[in-house]
């Protein structure tokens, strides 16, 4: 992916031996069309499915959106522990 271009490694301040992975913005066009996409194959999707059907996918969605909640609270977490390892 570097040498695509789609990422370029950042060196991580506190410790030399990570260097994180950020997005160029080759990198970020590329994840946008492919979302864009994804956009398109599920407007198709649902359009076939009845209302019934539809109100179950978006509690699925609204569950998943939880998941992403707590997935982030406890990254932030992990990264504050990491930090007062430092």
């Amino acid at each position: 992916m570097v040498r695509k271009g789609l990422v370029e490694r950042v060196p991580y301040p506190n410790d030399r031996r990570v260097a994180l992975a950020c997005l160029t913005n080759k990198g970020r066009d590329a994840v946008e069309g492919v979302t864009r996409s994804e956009y398109v194959v599920v407007e198709k999707i649902t359009a076939f499915l009845p209302i019934d059907e539809l109100k179950v996918v978006a509690r699925a969605l609204e569950i998943l959106d939880q998941g992403v909640k707590r997935l982030e609270a406890a990254s932030k977490d992990d990264v504050a522990v990491r930090a007062a390892d430092d």
